[in-house]
């Protein structure tokens, strides 16, 4: 059997991938503005649906199919708010299809269901999901398979736990993450870099930009870096104590980030006792629940 695949795109009747274009007359402009508010993004700013029409204009898609986000986020530079555009997970999927070589995705692998507490909550969740999206590449089927873990992806709230969404919606939210990683994956130069809507879905995109730009803290007081320690400290007790096994423990000691964040801690005694008192207890209950085998594999790793 050939392993050459026919591809076919969706076109019009001319041969051209057709291309949503926004009105020009500045009547048909305001009906369009007047129904994204009224049904698309209600409660918006008018300026901000503007924006959205912009990027939508740019990219050729109908903006009624709402495949970006309006996210309200704070702007330290500014002192307040500000909406930003975000993609959605539907416009990857029709960037994707545009290619003309996509050809579908996998329905999503599940890793085995934990319940655990996290923060101050009990919740159940799936370790992984894995999804595969395919793609013809010279006529041959190619896959990019895709693996997003739960406690690298939910939403935390200020005690550590996750969010109402990720914990009513434990799959759903994976998945989606899932995907977006997936079609990334396959299609860079259609998607590039930039994080969904549904993936920052609860987050706080603010902190993470904050975080990725190595803001110095000299300039900050005793207190208020005490208080960045104890942020970390407080979301970090709640990812180790979603942790299932000592590899996963291992995995996660190995990031750079986590040293550098426990060297810190020697400046504050409470924080650190708060630290390996919980990473004392995961360790006792990951011995506790460990096979003989997982054990003697700690031991010597350890």
């Amino acid at each position: 059997m050939s392993s050459q695949i026919a591809v076919t795109q969706h076109q019009s009747s001319g041969g051209e991938i057709v291309l949503w274009k926004a009105p020009s007359d500045k009547g048909s402009v305001e009906k369009l503005l007047g129904v994204l508010a009224s049904s698309t993004f209600p409660m918006a700013k008018k300026e901000s649906i503007v924006e959205v029409l912009d990027y939508c204009d740019a990219r050729g898609i109908d903006p009624l199919l709402k495949p970006v986000h309006i996210v309200p986020i704070f702007d330290r530079s500014l002192g307040k708010m500000v909406d930003t555009i975000m993609p959605g997970i539907y416009l990857y999927r029709i960037l994707a299809a545009r290619t003309g070589q996509y050809a579908g995705k996998s329905s999503p692998e599940w890793g085995k269901m934990v319940t655990q507490k996290i923060g101050n909550e009990t919740v159940s969740y799936p370790e992984f999901c894995r999804i595969t999206v395919s793609k013809i590449v010279d006529g041959k089927l190619c896959n990019f398979t895709a693996e997003e873990w739960w406690v690298e992806n939910f939403a935390e709230k200020k005690d550590g736990s996750p969010n109402q969404m990720w914990k009513k919606r434990s799959r759903g939210q994976l998945a989606k993450c899932a995907e977006a990683q997936a079609l990334r994956m396959a299609f860079p130069e259609a998607l590039g870099g930039e994080m969904t809507f549904d993936e920052m879905e609860g987050k706080t995109p603010s902190q993470e930009k904050i975080e990725k730009s190595k803001i110095s803290t000299t300039a900050l007081s005793h207190d208020e870096k005490k208080k960045i320690a104890e942020v970390w400290v407080d979301k970090t007790i709640g990812k180790i104590e979603a942790l299932t096994s000592h590899s996963e423990l291992s995995d996660f000691q190995k990031q750079g980030r986590y040293f550098e964040c426990v060297k810190r801690l020697e400046a504050y005694p409470d924080l650190k006792a708060k630290f390996d008192e919980a990473l004392e207890k995961t360790l006792e209950r990951l011995d506790t629940d460990a096979t003989d085998e997982e054990f003697e594999k700690a031991n010597e790793e350890f």
